[in-house]
């Protein structure tokens, strides 16, 4: 499933880390209680997300930001599907920046996991929700 963010943040942006440092910016806004930890590094587990966000209000998520390609593709790493799959029981999001589009795509982690080929395609129809109306841990 894919959808659409309004207003989460305004790009352009240049690339991945670009559109990362704005949405933990943007969570930042919006939940004062939560800590925004970037914990992919040679170090960690190979596959895992890039950012685990925690807070009191809530349960951790972990983020994995993708940055498109000119088809609307995002690309993932062969060992990211499967880290998926084996943690299928934790709360995982995968936030997408369309510079094509201008838009934020949030993505299962499903879409990534059930596919033989590394890239989904985000779908420019898909449907749209409203940033405010998310569940950002603030429960």
């Amino acid at each position: 499933m894919q959808r659409v963010i309004q207003d989460m943040v305004k790009g352009p942006f240049k690339n991945e880390q670009d559109f990362k440092k704005a949405v933990i910016k943007r969570w930042e806004q919006v939940n004062k209680t939560a800590y925004h930890l970037c914990i992919e590094s040679p170090e960690t587990e190979a596959g895992m997300p890039d950012v685990i966000s925690v807070s009191a209000n809530g349960p951790a998520v972990l983020t994995e930001f993708k940055y498109a390609d000119n088809n609307h593709g995002i690309k993932f790493q062969p060992t990211q599907p499967l880290w998926y799959r084996r943690h299928g029981g934790l709360r995982i999001q995968i936030l997408a920046w369309d510079p094509v589009l201008s838009v934020v795509f949030a993505v299962s982690p499903d879409e990534a996991t059930k596919k033989r080929s590394l890239t989904v395609k985000l779908n420019p129809t898909a449907a749209s929700v409203d940033f405010e109306e998310l569940d950002n841990g603030e429960e």
